[in-house]
């Protein structure tokens, strides 16, 4: 489970990063997008089973 999860998290932490990039050439600053509150919430999501 640890291993799935930790991939799940690096999958994630690599398209987060993409759409990053992506907002980033629209205008919007890393500074507005906070990767570790984004990742929390998506692991409170897996624990809870609703992902």
């Amino acid at each position: 489970m640890a291993k799935v999860h930790l991939g799940l998290r690096t999958l994630i932490t690599y398209r987060f990063l993409e759409l990053v990039g992506d907002s980033q050439s629209e205008g919007v600053t890393k500074h507005e997008i906070d990767l570790n509150a984004f990742l929390n919430m998506i692991e409170k999501l897996v624990q809870k089973k609703q992902f």
